[in-house]
């Protein structure tokens, strides 16, 4: 909307709409990594999409930023993001 590729692009960014995405969490899964939406996309203002998907890529390489790795059994982690987890000891 408004001829804009990316949130960032908007000067309401962050609008409460995406605030709304980022903290909407109807399961622990589900949710995973949304909490820094926010983020990721200060980010891609700040060295443009190329770099950021680059650098998503070298993290997901090593197994810091992907939903998909895997557990010492080689089965697929499907378990929250670690601040999911902080949340939930903090209770």
């Amino acid at each position: 909307m408004g001829g804009m590729k990316f949130c960032y692009e908007c000067e309401y960014f962050p609008c409460e709409r995406l605030w709304e995405f980022v903290n909407f969490n109807p399961g622990k899964s589900f949710a995973h990594f949304r909490h820094i939406a926010i983020e990721n996309l200060k980010r891609m203002s700040e060295v443009g999409c190329e770099q950021w998907a680059r650098e998503m890529h070298d993290k997901m390489l090593m197994g810091t930023y992907t939903i998909l790795r895997r557990d010492s059994s080689g089965r697929l982690d499907n378990s929250p993001c670690a601040c999911v987890k902080k949340k939930e000891q903090n209770r």
